[in-house]
């Protein structure tokens, strides 16, 4: 298969942003579980996350209006993914393309799936958060991991679950779609207060300190 050099450092072949069509769910059960058995071999560690995740906590499948599939890996499991390319390729997964350093999508018939690179958190969020793509999350949610029944195995998840769903997608995370609405992104409202502290720190610095002195 001929490969051609992606604008973003990686590469991309034929299938590199091919409209895929509705996702069928046996395409994505086969990618997620062939995908598991050689990431497993290779002792690499991955989770579900964003709607994969709450398709999991909210009704043991994936949502069915989904589009694709969503995991994530540690920045320092970026490179041996990448290396593994020719086994997916054996196993009919193919490498689509790649936003390097956050984003690596691959594909089989119908059904893409993307992982997110956990990376730090840029300061002064640093010590307490991770970023995936442009979201934050604590880095709470990965000292104490949880294992999940799904697709009759057991997969890696972030501790607490149900309280990370909420603060990503609101209250209203665990009434599908098409009942309730749009959600509210609740991770957007952790984001605009930790603006307003910012500023409030910065404005006593600057005026009420500064006047003490």
């Amino acid at each position: 298969m001929e490969e051609t050099k992606f604008k973003y450092g990686c590469y991309n072949n034929e299938y590199y942003l091919r409209k895929a069509p509705d996702m069928k769910r046996e395409d994505a059960v086969h990618i997620v579980l062939s995908m598991k058995k050689i990431l497993d071999e290779h002792h690499i560690l991955f989770m579900p996350m964003f709607g994969t995740l709450l398709g999991i906590i909210r009704q043991n499948d994936f949502i069915p209006y989904d589009h694709d599939i969503d995991m994530c890996i540690w920045d320092k499991d970026r490179e041996a993914l990448v290396e593994l390319i020719p086994e997916f390729e054996e196993a009919g997964i193919h490498f689509a393309c790649c936003v390097e350093p956050e984003i690596y999508t691959f594909q089989y018939e119908t059904a893409n799936i993307d992982f997110y690179v956990i990376l730090p958190a840029p300061k002064p969020y640093a010590k307490r958060m991770y970023t995936i793509q442009t979201h934050y999350i604590s880095k709470k949610y990965f000292k104490a991991m949880e294992k999940v029944d799904f697709l009759g195995t057991q997969f890696d998840i972030p501790g607490n679950p149900k309280r990370l769903l909420k603060y990503w997608y609101g209250r209203t995370w665990n009434i599908p779609i098409d009942e309730r609405g749009d959600y509210d992104p609740g991770w957007m409202i952790h984001i605009r207060i930790a603006r307003l502290w910012r500023r409030g720190i910065r404005y006593i610095k600057r005026h009420i300190l500064h006047t003490i002195q």
